[in-house]
């Protein structure tokens, strides 16, 4: 069985949210580089969840609307 004990003794948990933007001059394979880099580095810190926001008439946005 999985344990869910939590390694920190803060009495909340913590996520990133990242709307993963492309800059201008990058590409979207870039700015995909980076959520994933950020999301490598968040897991290392131990954040609980890493989401990826939903976006609309965003054109900066690298992620689709549902």
């Amino acid at each position: 069985m999985e344990s869910t004990q939590q390694t920190s003794t803060a009495p909340f948990t913590l996520s990133v949210l990242d709307n993963a933007h492309t800059a201008v001059g990058q590409t979207v394979e870039d700015a995909f580089g980076e959520v994933i880099n950020l999301a490598k580095v968040a897991d290392q810190l131990g954040y609980q969840r890493f989401w990826m926001s939903e976006h609309h008439a965003m054109p900066g946005a690298s992620t689709s609307s549902p």
